[in-house]
């Protein structure tokens, strides 16, 4: 239980200081205010830096799963900006932890087919996810390639047998929509630093991390794992310290071998599974 002091002194001071802070939805509605929804996040005044966990109450199974989402968050936030790792992993942190907190309620004897249904919006999430990431590498890789996103770039991705768009219509369609500043009738020639802003929706990684956190969690979750949270949080402290992402994943018994993709994939396919007896279980019983 090495790690666990550690995180639980954490959530014992966010929640005396003020850094997790609850509201209801229905109420912010009925005052006329949109409510903050889920967010954990940090700033900077007079040099000092403040921490705020804001969590908009549903009233439903997704409430306690957003807390431990967000508070996981929040242990990622150096305030000493992003390292690579840090970035790509942290959703694979929190999408662990969340799926712990659902399956907890189920052991707890709550209603498996209704936190199913909680848990839905992450299985749903996967498919636009990685359609987004796929065509945001491609994007990046014309940049990085061709020094641009343009007709061009498109025509030598063709030329040279690369992944990429059906037509030219399409790239230009879904440019269009990321760069909304080029022009109607063409891509145009896309060639600024803004490219690489982490912004949603230009930034290669911010869709893939979802994919690669949820794949990963529900790997290390599944019963073929014997993951415990004490390795996820001190594969945390990897990623946190900036560590080889290498070795980092050895902590979850992943090696970068021909392997790992089946082994993710393995864990991924037995919570579907899991996932979707828990939807069916009650229906069953009523017929």
């Amino acid at each position: 239980m090495r790690y666990m002091p550690k995180y639980h002194a954490k959530w014992i001071e966010y929640f005396q200081n003020g850094v997790l802070e609850f509201a209801d939805i229905d109420d912010a509605l009925e005052q006329g205010k949109s409510p903050k929804g889920y967010i954990s996040r940090h700033y900077f005044k007079n040099n000092q830096m403040y921490r705020e966990i804001d969590i908009s109450l549903k009233h439903d199974y997704c409430d306690p799963a957003n807390v431990i989402h967000e508070f996981c968050h929040q242990l990622n936030l150096s305030g000493q900006g992003d390292t690579y790792n840090r970035y790509l992993f942290s959703e694979m942190i929190s999408i662990y932890f969340e799926t712990l907190m659902f399956r907890f309620m189920e052991e707890k004897g709550y209603d498996s087919k209704e936190i199913s249904k909680a848990q839905t919006f992450r299985i749903k999430n996967l498919l636009p996810a990685s359609s987004n990431a796929s065509d945001n590498f491609i994007f990046l890789r014309d940049f990085l390639l061709f020094g641009s996103v343009s007709d061009q770039s498109f025509l030598d991705s063709r030329k040279y047998g690369m992944l990429t768009f059906e037509s030219l219509d399409g790239y230009r369609y879904i440019a269009q929509k990321k760069f909304f500043s080029l022009e109607q009738d063409d891509v145009g020639v896309l060639q600024s630093n803004e490219f690489f802003e982490p912004n949603r929706e230009v930034n290669a990684f911010y869709a893939f991390r979802y994919v690669l956190g949820t794949a990963i969690s529900y790997y290390a979750i599944s019963s073929m794992s014997d993951i415990s949270p004490n390795k996820i949080l001190a594969f945390n402290d990897c990623i946190y310290r900036g560590e080889n992402m290498i070795d980092s994943l050895k902590v979850l018994h992943l090696n970068m071998d021909d392997e790992i993709v089946q082994k993710i994939l393995n864990g991924l396919e037995q919570e579907f599974i899991r996932h979707k007896s828990n939807l069916e279980r009650e229906d069953n019983l009523k017929k």
